[in-house]
């Protein structure tokens, strides 16, 4: 089930890029993501955490990302995290 939703999710937001023309712009931005996550395992854990909830995660997130990539790419990242 969560490979269908991540699926879809990542559809969506290749669809979102293409429309927009901002393929290397997402691309960038979520390798941004990913690398300070592998670089931060502690950022990673946080996150996947169950005791810290949805809104204090979008806040770290908000914190940590906010002006590294772009407001299209932090509401995807905050819909996941909102959604799980």
């Amino acid at each position: 089930m969560a490979k269908l939703v991540s699926q879809t999710y990542g559809e969506a937001l290749f669809e979102v890029a293409m429309e927009e023309q901002k393929t290397d712009i997402f691309l960038e931005e979520a390798l941004v993501f990913l690398t300070t996550l592998e670089q931060n395992p502690e950022l990673d854990k946080l996150m996947k955490h169950p005791k810290i909830s949805k809104q204090e995660k979008e806040e770290v997130f908000e914190t940590v990302f906010k002006g590294q990539i772009g407001e299209e790419m932090l509401g995807f990242v905050k819909l996941v995290v909102n959604k799980e």
